[in-house]
């Protein structure tokens, strides 16, 4: 019967190895992609109201509707 215990340490194998491995490499990955999304986010919130983002990055001003 297998142990139920998430946090039990586990055999130390050569593909329990890999397996961490490529598991932190996905967080690192994930890490690294949520800290741009939120500086993205952080910029667009430092913006004045009138003004936007263009796809290739410049600023435009908005009229007000």
């Amino acid at each position: 019967m297998p142990d139920d215990d998430l946090f039990a340490p586990l055999s130390d194998d050569g593909a329990n190895a890999e397996r961490v491995a490529e598991l932190e490499a996905a967080g690192q990955q994930a890490a690294q992609a949520l800290a741009a999304a939120a500086q993205a986010v952080r910029e667009i919130l430092e913006q004045p109201a009138s003004e936007s983002i263009t796809e290739n990055g410049d600023v435009s001003e908005m009229e007000p509707r």
